[in-house]
C-alpha cells in the first residue's frame, strides 16, 4: 500500500499520504486509525463518507493505562520496593538452591514424592523440606511465565507475582498439614 516516513503525525504531514493513497487506491470501505484527534480529522476530510474507526488496541492501552495505572504502579512498588518481597524470595531461592546443590539432592525425585503426598522413609527429611522449600519459591519465581510478554496494561506480571504468593501461602498451609499428618520434620520450614 504506502509507507512514508513523517517527522511527526500533524495533520500536515499525513494529509498528503492519505490524498496519495486515494489518487492510487481510490476509497477504502473503512479506516481504522489509532486515538489521535489529528489523523481521524484528516481521514474525515480526504475520504468524506467513508466510516473511521478507532482501533481496539489502541483504545484497550488508553483504557487500561486510565484505570490501572495508579494501583498496578502501587503494587509493583509494595512488591519490590515497599516490603521488599520479590528481593527476599529471589534472596531465598539462593540460599535454597545452594544448600540443594552442596548437598547433592534429588529435587526431582522429591517432587513426585510430595506431588503424591508420600514422604518416601529413604529421604532424609532435611532433604524434603529443602527440596520442597526449594521447589516452591522457584516456582513463584517464574510467574513471568503467566504473562503473555506484551507491556502495560496487557500484561500485568506484579500481579502475576502477587497471585503466586498467594498460591504458595495455600501451599505451605498444605505442606505443613501434610508433616504432621506424615510425622515429617518441619526443620526448614522457615523458609517458607
Amino acid at each position: 500500500m504506502c509507507a512514508e516516513k513523517m517527522p511527526s503525525e500533524a495533520s500536515e504531514y499525513i494529509k498528503p499520504v492519505m490524498e496519495g493513497l486515494k489518487e492510487k487506491l481510490g476509497n477504502p470501505l473503512a479506516i481504522i486509525v489509532d486515538m489521535h484527534r489529528g489523523e481521524g480529522k484528516v481521514c474525515l476530510d480526504v475520504f468524506p463518507g467513508v466510516p473511521v474507526i478507532e482501533c481496539n488496541y489502541h483504545f484497550l492501552d488508553d483504557v487500561g493505562n486510565y484505570i490501572l495505572s495508579a494501583e498496578y504502579t502501587e503494587l509493583r512498588n509494595a512488591l519490590t520496593s515497599g516490603m521488599k518481597i520479590k528481593s527476599a524470595i529471589t534472596r531465598t531461592l539462593k540460599e535454597l538452591q545452594h544448600m540443594v546443590i552442596k548437598n547433592e539432592y534429588d529435587v526431582d525425585q522429591i517432587f513426585h514424592a510430595f506431588k503424591k503426598k508420600q514422604n518416601p522413609e529413604y529421604i532424609n527429611p532435611d532433604e524434603f523440606n529443602i527440596s520442597v522449600s526449594y521447589l516452591i519459591v522457584s516456582w513463584i519465581l517464574s510467574y513471568r511465565k503467566d504473562s503473555n510478554g506484551d507491556r502495560f496494561p496487557f500484561s500485568l506480571p506484579y500481579l502475576d507475582l502477587y497471585k503466586r504468593c498467594r498460591e504458595m501461602y495455600r501451599e505451605i498451609e498444605k505442606y505443613v498439614l501434610f508433616c504432621k499428618n506424615t510425622g515429617s520434620v518441619l526443620k526448614h520450614s522457615w523458609y517458607l
